[in-house]
């Protein structure tokens, strides 16, 4: 089975627009939500992401691409996600505020898969660590022995603010959305 990164920052289009920083209203809670920790029993009723202006994309994706390295997904994405990922994550209600202070949307969700899998292959992955402490990956390799029961969408404790999917997850997405926007993946190896 191919696996993939989902590239939360980037773009495909400077048109569709792009979230700067952590609502205000959940701007302690956000470290939570990146690391993968649960959030739900602290998480507002009410919380707006801003477009950030200086971006000046106006149209909304279906992957929001933000600088804060969360996933938020629109209300169609969500469903096929809780459909094969379950209780495995969190799905926190985000509405999205436009350049002029208006309500865009408010059917948008950060998915806050729970949890780490320890599935990396650490000689074939590119860890580099200093005192022991992991500073970064610059290449992440799954290890094949490690990945039987992970699900659909998942972290790694090297970097949790990265997430990872399945083909399943893949298939059934874009199956079920063939118009599926900013949906940026990256292949991911899995070695012996």
């Amino acid at each position: 089975m191919q696996y993939y990164r989902i590239n939360v920052y980037r773009r495909e289009d400077p048109d569709y627009c792009f979230i700067e920083q952590a609502p205000e209203e959940i701007l302690y809670l956000s470290a939570s939500i990146q690391d993968g920790e649960p959030a739900l029993s602290e998480y507002p009723d009410s919380v707006v992401a801003k477009m950030d202006p200086a971006k000046k994309g106006i149209f909304l994706s279906d992957f929001i691409s933000n600088n804060e390295l969360s996933l938020i997904c629109s209300g169609r994405v969500k469903s096929i996600i809780e459909k094969l990922c379950g209780d495995t994550c969190e799905y926190l209600p985000v509405s999205i505020e436009n350049h002029k202070g208006r309500i865009a949307s408010t059917d948008y969700f950060y998915i806050n898969p729970l949890g780490h899998y320890d599935c990396l292959h650490q000689s074939q992955s590119k860890i580099v660590r200093e005192d022991g402490q992991v500073i970064r990956v610059d290449l992440f390799v799954l290890d094949k022995k490690k990945i039987e029961g992970l699900p659909p969408l998942f972290r790694v404790p090297e970097n949790p603010s990265r997430y990872f999917t399945s083909q399943a997850l893949v298939d059934a997405l874009q199956k079920e959305i063939p118009d599926l926007t900013n949906f940026n993946l990256e292949p991911i190896d899995v070695a012996d």
